[in-house]
């Protein structure tokens, strides 16, 4: 059918599945007056889509995704006896993740961009049928901080805290692109003596130079400290007023 405000046509239908798995394990110990607590947690999320971006009748182009991200994290704080003048929290916190994400971006043979580049560049178009450029890409992260924070009981009403919290972030990641083609359609060109479908196109169509590999890995290194001012005034036992300044 035809497009309109609420309609878009497609050649199949878009499709997508995630899966994601989480779990969250919470353990407290008394030792004496004193509370050591620890939370782990896990978490693992897949996902595959196609999707088509023309949304036309026509066959043009279809790109089909999928990524998956896995993180685990790692906290354990202790918790100071309750006072009536101050309390105070100190703790570590450790996360390591992964995420890895690829698309393909597909050429149909029967893609009306097979006759329309064929028109500009005579047997540029049939090289392309068939054919993907994909994209891959990942990134590891690492988190470790120690934090503390401290309340301060001015009186039955108002309280004051200060936090502090020191983070390292450590990220690595790396990007590439990679051509693909239909393997029986690679040896007829490969036959022939024909150019790779992607550098035939840069050089004989789009007269661009093509830069060998791809995007080399980038490490990331940060350290930070954020501080955070809290004070709150207790109306009574249900409401209470806060104001917060962070640094």
């Amino acid at each position: 059918r035809n497009s309109d405000e609420d309609h878009t046509p497609q050649n199949a239908p878009n499709s997508s599945e995630v899966t994601n798995d989480s779990y969250n394990l919470t353990m407290n110990w008394a030792l004496g007056d004193w509370v050591l607590t620890a939370i782990t947690g896990y978490i693992d999320r897949e996902e595959d889509f196609r999707v088509e971006y023309d949304a036309a009748q026509v066959e043009f182009l279809t790109v089909q995704a999928a990524q998956e991200y896995e993180q685990f994290s790692q906290e354990i704080r202790l918790s100071s006896p309750l006072r009536d003048d101050f309390d105070y929290i100190v703790g570590l916190y450790f996360q390591t993740s992964e995420h890895l994400f690829n698309d393909q971006i597909l050429v149909p043979a029967a893609s009306i961009l097979v006759p329309a580049i064929n028109a500009q560049s005579p047997g540029a178009g049939s090289l392309v049928a068939n054919t993907q450029a994909a994209r891959v890409a990942s990134v590891d992260n690492d988190i470790i901080s120690a934090f503390a924070q401290v309340s301060w009981h001015i009186n039955d009403q108002f309280t004051a805290q200060i936090g502090g919290r020191v983070t390292e972030d450590d990220r690595d990641g790396d990007r590439r692109h990679e051509g693909k083609q239909d393997e029986r359609q690679k040896r007829r060109d490969e036959e022939k003596g024909l150019d790779p479908p992607a550098a035939h196109l840069a050089r004989g169509v789009l007269r661009v130079v093509p830069r060998e590999g791809g995007r080399p890995t980038r490490v990331v290194h940060d350290l930070a400290f954020n501080a955070s001012i809290v004070v709150m005034f207790f109306v009574n036992t249900t409401w209470h007023v806060c104001y917060y300044v962070f640094l």
